[in-house]
Formats: C-alpha cells, structure tokens, sequence
C-alpha cells in the first residue's frame, strides 16, 4: 500500500477516534453501556493467504522461487459505530521479492497485493469487548514487477545502444537489459469476524480473521499498461489473520 494512502487511514483514525471520546465511554468498573456511539482507527499487520500456481510457473521460467503460500500484509483501519450498526474504511497491502542471478543474469521479480475497501458489520459490547460480524467491500489488486539485467551491471552507454537506431545488430542475451510491470484488479468481498479487548481506557488489541473472495477475469491482465491477450484467470481467494491495536471508544 502506498505511503499516502496508509497515512490517510491513520489520520482518519485519529479524528475518529476525537469525535467519539465526549460521545460515548467506558464506566468506572471499565465497562461499556449496552448501546453506544463510537469511532477510532486500528494500525494491523495481516497475514494474507495467497496461491496462485499460473504465476509460479513464470517465476520458474525465470529460476525464481514459488509464493510462499502467504503474505504479510500492513494497514489499518478507521471505523464509526453507531448502537449496532458498524460502518468504515479498511486498506492493507503489502510484497514479496525474489531474486537470482544465473549465467551472468540477474534476475527478480516483486509480487505485491494491496486490498481497500468499505467496512459493514454488526457490532455487540460485553463487559470490555466488543464483537463484531460483518464484511469489508472493495478492491483487491494485484502487481508483479520484473528485471533483468547483466549481473556485472551497464554503463551509461551500455544502457541506451539497444534503443537506439544506430544500434548495429541483435543485443546478446547477457547483455540486454529489461523491466516489466504486469497488473491486475478485480472485485472483493471479505466476510470478517472481529474482537478488541480494551486493556487502556482507549487502547484495544485487535484481532480479527477473513476470507477474502476475488477473481482476476482470464485476459485482464496488462503489461505496462497495455492487456495482455491469453493472459490467465488468478483466484486471489483466501484466508487472511490480522492482529493490531486499537486507538478509540
């Protein structure tokens, strides 16, 4: 996730979090009433399932390892509760990075996948918990990001001659240097349940788990902007864990 758009979830979380603290609270014995007004914002890592066999072919091709079956994922949240009814933003995104060098080639790839999307859900208070059961709605996206280039690396010169019409024949495979950025997104919808233990008057743990749902469409990849004809179907389906804290009422 890029670095403006996890600030924007922190920064939400904060003013949330201001909003909701003269509105709803908890009692002396730390305990919250049974319908309440309540807002604030979660900083999380998640752990992200993610197998995808079409793309660890190519990774193969290029004597790279397969997906770890896993990522970790970083983001946050912002939320408002209002009695039962929860509504919010949530983003997470996070990579993984391969790299070999073979045949003075070097090689590497960066795998990426980044989710945001609209919270709805349910939320139940007892004692110092609070329950909830609902669904994040959104975008799932997902980028891989390759270079190849002389393992002994190029020279100013070196790195133009091959784009250049005087270039006098064919680049020796050793030498050629490339980059490519392959992108897909499509549709997610993840059913989450969730709990925060308030240990602080406004200070949670947070721990949730979802299944996120999501198929990238066969062809609907595109290299550098450009879709990519033939292109395979990728289930971005799977099981995410997350873990944070919580700053809120």
């Amino acid at each position: 996730m890029s670095r403006p758009v996890t600030g924007y979830i922190l920064l939400s979380s904060l003013i949330f979090s201001l909003i909701a603290s003269p509105l709803e609270a908890q009692d002396e014995d730390g305990f919250f009433p049974p319908q309440q007004i309540g807002a604030g914002g979660a900083a999380a890592v998640m752990s992200a399932q993610l197998s995808l066999p079409a793309l660890d072919d190519r990774l193969a091709d290029l004597g790279l390892e397969p997906l770890p079956g896993s990522l970790t994922l970083f983001g946050g949240e912002g939320i408002v509760n209002i009695g039962h009814v929860l509504i919010g933003f949530s983003g997470f995104g996070g990579q993984t990075q391969f790299e070999a060098t073979a045949g003075g080639v070097y090689r590497e790839a960066t795998v990426s996948l980044e989710y945001s999307g609209l919270v709805l859900g349910w939320v139940k208070a007892a004692g110092k918990f609070k329950f909830s059961l609902g669904a994040a709605i959104g975008l799932s996206r997902l980028t891989v990001r390759t270079i190849r280039r002389p393992a002994a690396g190029s020279n100013w010169t070196d790195l133009w001659e091959p784009y250049g019409t005087a270039f006098p024949g064919p680049v020796a495979a050793a030498d050629l240097e490339t980059a490519m950025h392959i992108e897909g997104s499509c549709l997610s919808l993840a059913p989450r349940l969730n709990a925060r233990w308030w240990f602080l008057p406004f200070l949670a743990l947070d721990v949730g788990a979802s299944y996120r749902l999501g198929t990238i469409a066969g062809g609907k990849l595109t290299a550098d902007g450009r879709e990519i004809p033939g292109s395979p179907e990728l289930d971005l389906s799977g099981v995410g864990l997350r873990a944070g804290l919580f700053l809120g009422f």
